[in-house]
């Protein structure tokens, strides 16, 4: 990122930018901050619900696997497949 704000900084002392008037050039390494603290609340808020989603998902999925394993100890470890 040095090097990009070194070039930027290279350019508007060369001759080449003689002609760049009024313009706002953006170094930021490919890098976005949030613009306030609300923001940074807003998006630690979102993570807690995507890991709560995240977990709901693996116990139902583990609630899921141990209803078929039930299910299949019941019927004597057959299996039945509701396909055609």
């Amino acid at each position: 990122m040095r090097g990009d704000i070194a070039n930027a900084a290279l350019y508007f002392a060369s001759e080449e930018a003689g002609y760049a008037t009024g313009q706002t050039i953006v170094v930021s390494g490919a890098q976005v901050l949030p613009a306030s603290p609300a923001a940074l609340d807003e998006r630690a808020e979102l993570e807690v619900t995507k890991r709560a989603q995240r977990s709901l998902s693996a116990a139902s999925s583990l609630s899921m696997k141990k209803s078929a394993l039930s299910r299949a100890k019941q019927s004597g470890g057959r299996t039945f497949s509701t396909f055609p």
